[in-house]
């Protein structure tokens, strides 16, 4: 999960593998770098997002951890931060954003 308030970007990764269920949601069905497979997924009638089980962090051994840039300092996002206060910051205000977007509870 992603945040950004235009100077810092937060990316929060699962916390350990028993973390779970975790999803994707996209109206995109495509990872970073390459296509979900056609058995990664299943179509609903009607639905506005496709609902994605997550194997991605357990299957690539923990390849994302949870990181934080000052893009205005670091625009190149090369140097993780390593500051609790903005971190806290950026965490309450996905929540408050995932709140606002009704959100599935997992």
């Amino acid at each position: 999960m992603n945040i950004t308030d235009g100077r810092y970007v937060y990316m929060r990764a699962p916390q350990n593998p028993e973390n779970k269920p975790l999803y994707q949601y996209t109206l995109m069905p495509t990872h970073m770098r390459a296509s979900f497979a056609v058995e990664d997924f299943s179509f609903q009638k009607g639905a506005m997002t496709m609902k994605i089980e997550n194997v991605t962090w357990v299957t690539r051994d923990k390849q994302f951890d949870t990181m934080l840039w000052d893009t205005e300092k670091d625009p190149n996002q090369v140097s993780c931060l390593d500051n609790s206060k903005v971190e806290s910051y950026l965490k309450s205000k996905m929540f408050e954003l995932m709140l606002e977007v009704d959100t599935p509870t997992e």
